[in-house]
């Protein structure tokens, strides 16, 4: 599973990926992820230690397991994917 961060025109994302889907997290209406303030400056440092955390800590569900109200499949968002930042990583998909 691998976790992306992006600045977007529309508002600010996080994407989850399994390499073959993408669950998208854009905010709304709180512009939060997880108690994260996706505006916030320093936005990408925090998501980065809340995934990092949850890793170590045995308690970062598996991809199947997390709840997205958007997704979408892995090629149609590539592009985007491939400008965003790289937020974390668990070695487990090509994506």
């Amino acid at each position: 599973m691998k976790v992306y961060f992006q600045y977007g025109e529309g508002g600010n994302a996080v994407f989850i990926t399994d390499g073959q889907t993408v669950k998208i997290y854009d905010g709304a209406p709180s512009g939060e992820y997880c108690g994260i303030d996706l505006y916030a400056e320093g936005a990408v440092d925090k998501l980065k230690e809340y995934f990092q955390k949850l890793y170590d800590g045995g308690e970062l569900m598996d991809y199947d397991n997390i709840y997205a109200s958007s997704a979408a499949s892995y090629d149609v968002l590539e592009d985007e994917i491939d400008c965003s930042i790289p937020i974390f990583d668990d070695g487990g998909c090509n994506g």
